[in-house]
């Protein structure tokens, strides 16, 4: 298969193929299910690529569902992808690209923020729109749906889940629902009010997905900053004030995060910067993938994008690969594939 122009690989790494993405710019960091790459487009086109060799399998055009038509996997769950349709939920096999199921209409869904990734884990699938609503995974039925809290319209702002609860960035803070039936946890109360706490923190907003511990609720406030909580007091236990974005992830006891032209590893206990990654003049995109003992992280750049991996403990880059525009998104990485998208191209590597 021919190469697509402005690729140059440094270090040990080489492109296994491109594919074009046409008139579909990938809008949302591709997902795999079993060889199956899915991807979906700004028009809203949905595309299936295998993973062996980047031949399109099968699309699913977007008249058939929304422009904002965003699939997130859920592997987990009998091997299905899902997404936003406007105002409801359609479940994707990844297969041939058929239509499993489609939830009935929810009301009051404004697809102007249908652009929130679902998160399905076990039987529940989470979706994020103008509400917190769940699903059934296998059938699509309506579980419950809480109108206490809004959430956000932005692809990062996910739950996680954390055995019978979710903790959900809304426009209040984080909230904690009980997973089976969207019930408000009570966190804590107030020691000088005796006021019931149902969120935290209750004063910063744009949270990206939280990183739930026995001790800790870390939370990143796009652009503003990292902010860590006690997990059953809700007190505050430390704060880092720098650009971070996109979100973070845990291993170990560091939360890596990106920042301008930086990844950086913190100290879970105190905020304490432990490592830092350098992307030169390249800005990180997504939140940083931690597979093995290497850091995988997209990035873009006035003059084209990048994939980079670094050496988790030297600090070391293991190898780059400039790309001909932005990678917009975080790679995936499967075996030895990582596999990403430009704005024109989604395209794999292969480390040697």
């Amino acid at each position: 298969m021919a190469l697509g122009n402005g690729y140059d690989e440094s270090g040990p790494v080489s492109v296994a193929w491109t594919t074009e993405l046409e008139d579909r710019p990938a809008r949302a960091r591709p997902i795999l299910i079993g060889d199956t790459i899915v991807v979906h487009g700004r028009d809203g086109t949905v595309t299936g690529i295998d993973l062996r060799n980047g031949t399109i399998e099968w699309t699913l055009d977007g008249h058939e569902t929304s422009q904002s038509y965003v699939p997130v996997a859920a592997s987990a769950v009998e091997g299905l992808a899902y997404a936003w349709a406007g105002d409801h939920v359609t479940a994707i096999d990844p297969a041939d690209g058929g239509v499993a199921w489609r939830s009935e209409t929810v009301d009051g869904v404004d697809p102007d923020l249908a652009s929130v990734p679902l998160r399905a884990d076990g039987d529940l699938l989470y979706a994020g729109a103008d509400r917190p609503t769940a699903f059934d995974a296998g059938s699509g039925d309506l579980l419950w749906r809480h109108d206490s809290f809004e959430t956000f319209g932005v692809p990062y702002f996910t739950p996680t889940f954390e055995g019978d609860h979710l903790y959900v960035p809304t426009d209040e803070g984080i909230v904690v629902l009980e997973r089976a039936t969207g019930d408000e946890r009570i966190l804590a109360t107030d020691p000088t009010t005796d006021e019931e706490i149902v969120a935290y923190p209750p004063e910063l907003h744009n949270l990206t997905r939280p990183v739930v511990t026995d001790e800790y609720v870390i939370v990143l406030a796009h652009g503003e900053g990292m902010y860590a909580y006690d997990r059953l007091s809700t007190r505050p236990q430390w704060e880092v004030a720098d650009s971070y974005y996109w979100g973070h992830v845990l291993r170990d006891g560091i939360v890596y995060a990106s920042t301008y032209r930086t990844v950086k590893g913190l100290s879970i206990e105190d905020g304490f910067e432990a490592v830092a990654y350098d992307t030169g003049d390249r800005a990180p995109n997504g939140v940083p993938v931690l597979d093995g003992s290497s850091i995988y992280v997209g990035t873009g750049g006035s003059d084209g994008g990048a994939i980079f991996s670094f050496d988790a403990a030297s600090r070391d880059t293991n190898w780059r690969v400039t790309t001909p525009s932005d990678v917009r998104t975080a790679p995936i990485v499967a075996g030895d594939r990582v596999v990403a998208a430009t704005e024109g191209e989604i395209f794999a590597l292969t480390e040697e």
